[in-house]
């Protein structure tokens, strides 16, 4: 699986061999240096879980120093290419990080996430009632009322 994930273009021998270097499989210790060089390498080929991936290491600076704005550009590929999970990411970035902080678009974010099969739906209520008066005109444009 190395050799094919290091040498050959399959993202889905760097993506599997990327998860056993992060402690997704199995009992191994993370290593995110090798696992974030693996799903950049996914990302590269255009694949959605390492465009995802790239974009997570990115938000959280494991492997990688810490870059929101390439988090966000990986992240919202990752999306657009079908990866639900992005959303739930980017709404963390845009409602969690001060620097890139925007109700509207994590609202956004969290509503992608939550109409394509992701379950946030208290996380949905909770962020909606904190930014009630900001969101409101959004849902109600969103449902035509």
């Amino acid at each position: 699986l190395e050799n094919v994930a290091l040498n050959g273009k399959s993202s889905k021998a760097c993506y599997a061999y990327a998860e056993t270097l992060m402690g997704l499989v199995g009992q191994k210790p993370a290593n995110y240096k090798k696992a974030f060089d693996l799903y950049q390498k996914c990302a590269d080929l255009g694949d959605q879980i390492g465009l995802y991936w790239t974009g997570v290491l990115y938000a959280k600076g494991n492997g990688t120093e810490k870059n929101l704005d390439k988090a966000i550009e990986y992240l919202t590929k990752a999306s657009e290419a079908g990866n639900t999970h992005a959303d739930q990411e980017l709404f963390l970035i845009y409602s969690q990080e001060a620097e890139k902080k925007d109700v509207v678009k994590a609202y956004l974010h969290l509503l992608d996430g939550l109409e394509n099969g992701v379950t946030m739906y208290t996380i949905c209520q909770q962020f909606f009632k904190e930014n009630l008066e900001t969101l409101k005109p959004i849902f109600l444009e969103r449902k035509k009322i």
